[in-house]
């Protein structure tokens, strides 16, 4: 059920020393390429990186958050062709999460990693776009967005407890009006 996948996704920076099953990142695909995009205008491109030496390149994209991307068996890079749509970003941030979701429902585990308007090195201020870019021959009329890091969960987290949930954000109708 879709509810309990989304209580038991938890972002895993963790993972197995072993390759994903080619079977089920085929699967992950094309969950990637079915998700919903507005006006099905289908603005994402993506790259699947399996070569080690091209996710630890990739591991150095961001100054912080990007580093255990080295010891994944995978990464998808999401892209997107910012003449396709106006709202290439939302469109990617769906996708992203379709890919999670899907990534937890097939046994694997994943991370996020935030790539568009982050720098890899915050003293020269290299976005980490450009990082990504030349590190995947990306052309300039595509935008790096983010990568999905993908593998089998070296360690199993707990779901996430329903007892955490904010419920005081949550309203009825118009702002302040509680959810009883």
């Amino acid at each position: 059920m879709l509810s309990e996948t989304i209580q038991r996704r938890r972002s895993c920076r963790n993972f197995e020393k072993r390759l994903v099953d080619p079977a089920v990142l085929k699967v992950l695909l094309e969950g990637a390429l079915l998700a919903p995009t507005s006006r099905n205008l289908k603005p994402c491109h993506f790259i699947l990186v399996e070569d080690p030496v091209i996710l630890e390149r990739l591991s150095g994209s961001k100054a912080v958050g990007s580093a255990f991307l080295k010891d994944a068996p995978a990464g998808l890079v999401l892209l997107a062709d910012p003449e396709r749509s106006d709202v290439w970003v939302e469109d990617c941030a769906n996708t992203a999460a379709y890919v999670q979701l899907l990534a937890e429902e097939l046994g694997l585990g994943s991370c996020w990693i935030q790539i568009r308007l982050r720098f890899a090195d915050r003293e020269a201020a290299v976005p980490s776009a450009q990082v990504v870019r030349e590190a995947l021959a990306i052309p300039e009329s595509l935008e790096p967005a983010v990568i999905v890091a993908l593998g089998y969960p070296a360690k199993n987290r707990e779901p996430q407890e329903r007892k955490t949930l904010m419920w005081d954000r949550v309203y009825r109708d118009r702002f302040g009006n509680r959810e009883e």
